[in-house]
């Protein structure tokens, strides 16, 4: 029984690895230039962005999707199968503003792609 628990211990302490030899400063890896932060030559508080035609292609889309959406608000609200006395101007006025609005955002979308010279 002595004799196999001192070969037992003689084989453990061979195959262990001792912790201090992998902690040495030698065997760390040294830190990347890709998380070193770059230099700022000086702080800003405003954001320098280029100028675009963002505004030109909210007004230029924006317009003619609200006339075009006016235009089909009534369309649609003169086609219904409502019977009676009908009042299309909210309806319109609806559509119209909502297709206004998503022209309006497409044109800016688009027009924020181009700058300004």
């Amino acid at each position: 029984m002595i004799l196999r628990n001192l070969v037992l211990s003689a084989a453990a302490l061979t195959f262990v690895v001792r912790p201090g030899a992998a902690q040495t400063a030698q065997l760390r890896p040294v830190s990347s230039v890709l998380f070193r932060p770059p230099a700022v030559a000086a702080p800003s508080d405003t954001l320098h962005l280029p100028k675009t035609y963002w505004k030109e292609g909210a007004l230029i889309v924006g317009i003619p999707s609200a006339i075009f959406g006016g235009a089909l608000g009534i369309g649609l609200c003169h086609y219904s199968e409502t019977p009676g006395e009908k009042n299309c101007i909210l309806p319109a006025l609806g559509l119209a503003a909502f297709m206004g609005g998503l022209g309006a955002i497409t044109g800016a979308l688009i027009g924020g792609q181009f700058e300004r010279q």
